[in-house]
C-alpha cells in the first residue's frame, strides 16, 4: 500500500480514537449544575394602600368604608362564588374568622363576579351570592363588587398595570394597622393554606413561646384541612409522627421569622 494512503488511515483512526475517548470521558462528569431559580417577583400589592372602594350591597347592616380599616389588622379576600379555588377556600375562611376574629382580626370579603354580562350567571345575582355565603357559613362582612368595578377596574389598573391577566381568584391581602397591605397570596391550595394561617399566627400570637403557638397551630390544621397528612407524605416521605414532628418545628420556624 502507498505511504500516504497508510498515513492518512493513520491519522482518521487517531481521531476515531481520540473522539470515544472524549466521549467517555464527558459521560463521567457530572451534569452542569442548574442556575439557580431566580427569585420569586414581589406581589405588586405589598407596601401599597388600597383604593377607596364604594360598594352599595353588603351582608353587613352597613357599608364599611377601606379608611375605617385603619388602626386594625384585617385580611382581604376577593372571589367568586363560581370559582373552584374560591369555593375550597371557604371553609378555610370561615375556620380564620372563627379562630382568629375573637384575637381581634377583621376579614373583609369582596365577591367580584369573573364574567358580568351573562344576567344568568350566579356570581352577578346579589341574592345567590347571599345563599352562597350562608352555604358555606360565612358571616363575616362581605360586599358585592357589581361588575367587577373594583377588582377588574381600579384593582387592575393601580395595581396590575392593566393586565387582566394578572388577575387571580382568590386574592388574599393582610393589610396592616397602617393601612398598608403586609401580605399577599393569590390561588389556593393547602401550602398556601398553611402559609396564611402562619401569617395570622405571627400577627394574633396567644403564648409569648413560638413552640406552643406552633403546636396549637398544627393541631388545628390537623381539624381544618382534612388532607394535611396525605400532604405531607407526598412532599416529605417518611414515618407519620416524624413528618408532624418535623412540620411542627418548620412553623415554628416560620413563626420566629420576622413578620412580613
Amino acid at each position: 500500500m502507498e505511504k500516504w494512503k497508510i498515513a492518512t488511515i493513520a491519522v482518521l483512526l487517531m481521531s476515531l480514537v481520540g473522539f470515544s475517548i472524549s466521549q467517555q470521558n464527558q459521560a463521567g462528569k457530572p451534569a452542569p449544575t442548574p442556575a439557580p431559580d431566580a427569585a420569586p417577583t414581589p406581589s405588586p400589592y405589598l407596601g401599597k394602600s388600597l383604593p377607596a372602594w364604594n360598594f352599595k350591597q353588603w351582608n353587613a347592616s352597613k357599608p364599611i368604608a377601606a379608611s375605617s380599616l385603619q388602626g386594625q389588622t384585617t385580611l382581604i379576600e376577593v372571589f367568586r362564588t363560581e370559582c373552584g379555588h374560591c369555593r375550597d377556600a371557604a371553609p378555610l375562611m370561615a375556620a380564620l374568622d372563627n379562630r382568629y376574629g375573637p384575637r381581634g382580626l377583621k376579614i373583609i370579603g369582596i365577591q367580584s363576579p369573573g364574567t358580568f354580562d351573562d344576567a344568568q350567571n350566579p356570581e352577578n345575582n346579589w341574592k345567590a351570592v347571599q345563599g352562597w355565603l350562608k352555604e358555606h357559613g360565612i358571616f363575616y362582612p362581605v360586599a358585592f363588587d357589581e361588575k367587577s368595578r373594583y377588582f377588574q377596574g381600579t384593582i387592575q389598573k393601580q395595581f396590575l398595570n392593566d393586565d387582566p391577566n394578572k388577575l387571580s381568584y382568590p386574592t388574599m391581602l393582610i393589610v396592616g394597622k397602617d393601612g398598608k397591605v403586609a401580605w399577599a397570596e393569590t390561588g389556593h391550595d393547602t401550602s398556601k393554606a398553611i402559609a396564611l394561617a402562619v401569617e395570622l399566627e405571627k400577627r394574633f400570637p396567644t403564648s409569648k413561646s413560638p413552640a406552643q403557638n406552633a403546636a396549637n397551630l398544627v393541631k388545628w390544621l390537623q381539624g381544618g384541612i382534612p388532607d394535611l397528612q396525605t400532604w405531607l407524605a407526598n412532599n416529605a416521605p417518611g414515618a407519620p409522627a416524624d413528618l408532624l414532628k418535623a412540620f411542627t418545628d418548620d412553623i415554628e420556624s416560620r413563626l420566629k421569622a420576622q413578620k412580613s
